[in-house]
């Protein structure tokens, strides 16, 4: 398998995946939304394991 380039956004909305190639095309992309609580002006708290467990889903669609 080439050598390729994973990377992987979680921000407080979105989970993204994106697979890049040597050269820097872009090959594949995957995104899955992500549950955030605002529980006060400024903080905002999510899941630690919904999180891992969408990050390890767009990582695998974004490789298959």
């Amino acid at each position: 398998m080439p050598e390729l380039l994973l990377a992987i956004d979680a921000g407080t909305s979105t989970l993204r995946a994106l697979l890049f190639s040597p050269g820097g095309e872009l090959l594949a992309r995957a995104a899955a939304p992500v549950r955030s609580r605002f529980p006060a002006p400024g903080r905002v708290e999510q899941d630690a394991e919904q999180v891992w467990r969408g990050v390890r889903t767009v990582v695998a669609k974004a490789l298959a």
